[in-house]
């Protein structure tokens, strides 16, 4: 190895540039804080605004990107997982904390849906624009959504399938739905949006005239997904 020139400035640089390195990494981790700070007023001034005077009350009021304000938020709401899985929140990046909350948990196979936590979704999908609705589509409250087993053929439920659909919500195909808003086709992707802690889904509507005719259409929906039908649909 060529041996490097000596010189009395070296040292200097070398503590200057470490210097400037910490005080870098103290602004990021304040800045975690404030961010944290931000969001819980964030979500207080959300639930004082009149409904659908959200976006323009924070665009004239505060100057703050919806995407960044939304961050700020679903920081402030993970708040407890971020201090319970950071052993020292104050040298906590917003980097950082967006990793911890999106962090994969490990599954045994046994968990029910509703037990596992939404953390692990990434901050892109609370963030995407949701893309414009198709000729053909609607919006729908997540809570209208009605699933019947009775009436839906599939036999297994994919937890990991689940959490992957639940970080792209903004590019999946629409949900199909009867007239009574009963689930044909798309159960795994209704639960992630379930997961994620969507409040509307797009969904197309298909009348049926009976259930027979409902599930007949829910088999031949699903006859061509990778999951296996039940034996005796």
């Amino acid at each position: 190895m060529m041996d490097m020139p000596s010189s009395n400035r070296l040292p200097v640089l070398a503590a200057s540039i470490t210097a400037e390195h910490g005080e870098c990494l103290a602004a990021m981790r304040k800045s975690l804080q404030h961010a944290l700070a931000a969001g819980d007023m964030l979500i207080e001034a959300k639930g004082l605004v009149a409904h659908g005077q959200w976006l323009p009350w924070l665009a004239d009021n505060c100057g703050i990107p919806k995407r960044t304000a939304q961050l700020y938020m679903r920081l402030a709401k993970h708040r407890e997982l971020i201090e319970a899985k950071s052993a020292d929140v104050a040298l906590l990046t917003i980097q950082g904390a967006v990793e911890l909350m999106d962090r994969k948990p490990t599954f045994s196979g046994s968990e029910k849906l509703d037990d596992i936590e939404p953390e692990a979704v990434p901050v892109d999908v609370y963030l995407a624009e949701r893309e414009p609705l198709c000729d053909g589509e609607v919006r729908l409250a997540l809570d209208a959504i009605r699933f019947r087993r009775d009436l839906y053929p599939r036999r297994e439920v994919s937890h990991d399938v689940i959490r992957h659909y639940s970080r792209l919500l903004s590019i999946l195909p629409p949900i199909e739905i009867n007239q009574h808003h009963e689930i044909i086709d798309g159960f795994m992707r209704w639960e992630a949006h379930r997961l994620a802690g969507a409040e509307t889904i797009r969904a197309t509507i298909t009348v049926v005239a009976s259930e027979i005719e409902h599930l007949t259409i829910a088999v031949a929906r699903n006859a061509s997904h990778g999951y296996a039908l039940r034996k005796d649909a």
